[in-house]
């Protein structure tokens, strides 16, 4: 098996430096550590996590945790949300695998369970953190440890987030200098999801106004009962573009109006937000949001490595992506 010797002869560098790559990345530049990291792929080198957690005296174990909120409104329909847990999940251990610690994965159903947890780990990375109680629960442990990605408003904490304003803005933009005038917007749980609070905001300030809002239970059944709603409205050139709050209501939503025969985009546009791929088997791609959640969890857990090894806690917003789809095309009402 090839040790960390090896590694540094291969790429030319020291084995101090193969040793910063993995233990202290921020310590190397960017294209040295990525030649260390490939030729110890080649050559199949891991480092040692267990001497590395003997020097540090602790466990060399981090947690990525999932709280399971159970009446709360959280990720509906898991099959199609599965795919944004898998782009995470993969993010996740590449990263943990770059370190010299290793990855166990918790569930808990009470924040009860988070007290049991100080002891087994050296840091915990809170997967989708909203609430303030749940961030100060993690907090709390007295260990190191990251909230992600719904956390832009969980000031004071260690914490790395999605921009959900930014991305509303970024749809409500795009629709208004395509030449639309009268969208509406379709979310629900509002009072429950910040994040949802924070879409509407940004698209009423990128479209430029007060634009109607719909509510509605999220996912494809809620997309289709406002569906109903909007189809007589379209047709009397009321509205002529619709935003959901996430891309599997934009998908009830497209169903709907097609079954009341809607033509979109060319009669309406309707985008998403999430860049989930529900619209693999339509003609057009939904427009949508990129969070970036692989991006932004790789970064997670180089800032809980950081705060676990020199004691600096994470403040880190990651700007998302627009995937436009057609929203370059009017609908023929206002050409």
């Amino acid at each position: 098996m090839a040790n960390r010797d090896d590694v540094a002869r291969r790429a030319g560098v020291s084995g101090a430096t193969v040793s910063r790559v993995f233990n202290h990345p921020d310590r190397v530049e960017t294209g040295t550590a990525e030649l260390v990291r490939r030729v110890a792929s080649e050559l199949g080198y891991r480092p040692d996590k267990n001497a590395g957690a003997l020097r540090r005296r602790g466990t060399g174990v981090l947690i990525f945790l999932e709280y399971r909120k159970g009446g709360t409104y959280s990720w509906p329909d898991m099959r199609f949300f599965n795919w944004l847990y898998a782009d995470i999940l993969r993010a996740v251990v590449q990263a943990v695998s770059e370190s010299s610690f290793r990855l166990e994965m918790r569930s808990i159903e009470s924040l009860k369970h988070l007290r049991t947890l100080a002891g087994e780990c050296d840091g915990i990375l809170a997967f989708n953190t909203e609430e303030r109680e749940y961030a100060s629960a993690v907090a709390g442990t007295g260990i190191p440890y990251v909230c992600a990605h719904h956390t832009e408003t969980l000031t004071g904490f260690s914490r790395c987030s999605t921009d959900n304003f930014a991305g509303g803005r970024l749809l409500g933009e795009a629709f208004y200098a395509a030449g639309y005038r009268n969208a509406v917007y379709v979310s629900g749980h509002l009072k429950e999801v910040e994040a949802h609070r924070q879409r509407l905001k940004g698209f009423r300030e990128g479209f430029g106004g007060e634009v109607p809002l719909i509510e509605t239970p999220v996912g494809i059944d809620g997309g289709m009962a406002a569906a109903g709603v909007i189809a007589p409205e379209v047709r009397a050139g009321r509205i002529d573009a619709v935003c959901g709050v996430n891309d599997l209501t934009a998908l009830g939503i497209l169903r709907g109006l097609g079954e009341c025969n809607i033509r979109v985009p060319e009669e309406c546009v309707v985008a998403g937000y999430d860049n989930l791929p529900v619209d693999l088997g339509l003609s057009r791609r939904i427009p949508s949001v990129d969070l970036r959640l692989g991006a932004l969890y790789r970064r997670a857990v180089e800032g809980l490595v950081d705060f676990i090894l020199r004691g600096r806690s994470l403040d880190f917003t990651l700007a998302p992506l627009l995937v436009p789809g057609p929203l370059l095309d009017p609908p023929e009402s206002s050409s």
